[in-house]
């Protein structure tokens, strides 16, 4: 009789282990799932940004640059309602190599997003190159 309580606890043992294990990996994913999309808040602020920097060049024959802004009353762009990333920039002649135009967001440094910075190199006639970089501290 002693030894069915061992092998039952010990069963038991076993079962809380395995339940433990897949909780912390059921976590970690979520949380990898999370910032995930805390990050496409950002690419897609980064692409409309951009997509409205060509209209207006189609419109005016240049791009409007932009420094460290919340909105832009002329783009018609407000993000005081984003979450993760608030100010944007946009750099003209862009900071890439034959760029015409730069977009630069940052994370507001909130949990899973500490330093995460989004670039998006714009050109006339050929497609975006998007940039992400994480900087340690």
């Amino acid at each position: 009789m002693e030894r069915n309580k061992v092998i039952v606890s010990l069963e038991f043992l076993i079962v809380l282990f395995i339940i433990f294990s897949l909780t912390v990996i059921m976590f970690f994913s979520y949380l990898k799932h999370i910032r995930y999309a805390m990050i496409t808040e950002g690419k897609s602020l980064i692409y409309s940004i951009a997509k409205l920097e060509k209209a207006y060049y189609v419109e005016y024959s240049s791009f409007l640059p932009i420094e460290n802004s919340t909105h832009d009353q002329i783009l018609d762009i407000d993000i005081r309602t984003n979450s993760y990333f608030n100010t944007f920039s946009v750099i003209v002649p862009g900071t890439e190599q034959d760029a015409d135009f730069s977009v630069f967001t940052n994370s507001t440094g909130k949990g899973l997003l500490k330093n995460i910075t989004l670039i998006l190199h714009g050109y006339k006639n050929k497609p975006s190159i998007f940039i992400m970089n994480e900087h340690s501290k």
